[in-house]
């Protein structure tokens, strides 16, 4: 498969995400549109730079028929390639990838984090509805910047966002990650760094370069000293799903934000 050199109508741009601008030479029409909200000023200075060429592109689609990975289209590819290498550049400012979606609200986030299909996205609506000024930072895979101090690392957001597409171009201090499981009944659980680090690391972006491997192991160390871990029995069809978590996540963190009074 190769590329129709019609198609082709190169953009470069620059972007600001997870703290970081991020030059752009882009490919394919359309990619400057989905990054359009991460629009960074003109005179802004990189601080990293992305080039993707059509052999890049080629490669990516080998790696795809070899594994039998559905390519959909051009622009696609570009995109899945563009995040990547963003997402191996970014450990160089002490930034990870999660697959998790992170609601927050009174400067305040909270990350959930479960293999697909498991409920995240249908639990951080009740969120929507319920607290007042509450947003998704990102709904499938926020950049989580983890500082080598005591502040609270920050969840960011970004232009990928899965398939529901629910990110808001914000930066957020991460007060907790909660693994959330399917169950009948919903408990939430106060649980140690140790205890979460098996489905953190399932989670968690793994890149194939062993340094950048390592350097992702010593970036989800950081967390365990100022984020709480949480595990979250979760079953959205009872109608305590919402006050269970945001009971235990609220009292855990000394803050409150305002429930609507027409979902309480």
């Amino acid at each position: 498969m190769t590329a129709d050199k019609e198609t082709i109508n190169g953009l470069d741009f620059t972007i600001r995400v997870a703290n970081r601008h991020v030059l752009i030479h882009s490919i394919y029409p359309g990619i400057y549109d989905l990054c359009k909200p991460y629009l960074a000023e003109e005179t802004a200075i990189p601080d990293i730079e992305i080039r993707i060429d059509e052999e890049l592109i080629q490669e990516e689609i080998e790696r795809s028929r070899l594994t039998n990975r559905l390519v959909i289209d051009l622009k696609g590819v570009e995109w899945l390639l563009l995040h990547r290498m963003l997402t191996e550049e970014l450990l160089s400012f002490d930034t990870i990838l999660m697959h998790g979606a992170v609601i927050a609200f009174d400067n305040t986030a909270y990350m959930f984090t479960a293999n697909s299909g498991t409920g995240k996205t249908t639990h951080i609506k009740k969120w929507l509805e319920k607290v007042n000024g509450a947003f998704v930072v990102n709904g499938d895979k926020p950049y989580i910047i983890a500082r080598n101090n005591s502040d609270s690392p920050l969840a960011c957001g970004s232009p990928w966002a899965g398939k529901e597409h629910m990110q808001t171009n914000a930066v957020v201090p991460l007060k907790a990650i909660i693994l959330l499981e399917r169950a009948d009944e919903n408990h939430m659980e106060s649980i140690s760094f140790s205890q979460a680090f098996t489905t953190l690391f399932q989670q968690v972006y793994r890149p194939n370069d062993r340094s950048k491997m390592h350097q992702t192991l010593v970036l989800m160390e950081r967390l365990s000293k100022t984020v709480s871990f949480w595990r979250f029995q979760c079953n959205n069809f009872k109608d305590n799903c919402f006050e269970v978590a945001y009971n235990a996540l609220i009292n855990d963190t000394g803050g409150r934000a305002a429930i609507n009074s027409k979902n309480r």
